[in-house]
């Protein structure tokens, strides 16, 4: 059970394809390998500031089990995303799993619940989300995967949807 104590930080993340990509990030981990805590934040793909905090610990073999405490995501938009309260969290090399996740947004005024899961060969996922001007949204979407963190690029996505909104003028800020 060896101690953890990380503190990276990164200025600025360039690919080829995309210029900033991630600006201002810092990852710190404190604790030891069975009881641990993750705090992570920065600005992703155009003006996304996000905060995450998770804690758990690793099992004898290779697997991450724990919780999702904190997520916050603002856009220059104003929009917002804030996790309502902890999510289980469970990552393995060969499969990962969130939720359920209590979710909130603002602009348009929204809460939901999000449950994702991935292994060698599928992601599923599943959403349902209500607000007094976005209605009632429930989708369901599953993906062929190249191992457990990469959608295979071959295989058609199937999903479906059941959108009940009274107000589309929210959706402007959007576009």
């Amino acid at each position: 059970d060896a101690p953890l104590d990380l503190d990276l930080t990164l200025k600025r993340l360039d690919t080829p394809e995309h210029s900033a990509l991630a600006k201002a990030v810092r990852a710190r981990v404190t604790g030891r390998n069975r009881v641990h805590r993750l705090e992570l934040s920065g600005e992703f793909a155009a003006h996304r500031h996000m905060q995450l905090v998770a804690a758990g610990g690793f099992l004898p073999v290779w697997q991450w089990r724990g919780q999702l405490q904190e997520l916050r995501v603002t856009e220059a938009t104003g929009s917002r995303l804030a996790l309502r309260s902890a999510a289980p969290l469970d990552i393995a090399s060969d499969s990962w799993s969130l939720g359920p996740a209590e979710l909130a947004g603002e602009s348009p005024d929204w809460h939901g619940e999000l449950r994702a899961a991935a292994d060698a060969h599928s992601l599923r996922a599943s959403l349902t989300a209500r607000g007094e001007r976005l209605g009632h949204v429930t989708g369901h979407l599953a993906a062929g995967m190249e191992g457990p963190w990469t959608l295979a690029r071959e295989n058609a996505w199937q999903g479906r949807a059941r959108i009940d909104i009274a107000d589309l003028a929210w959706l402007g800020k959007l576009l």
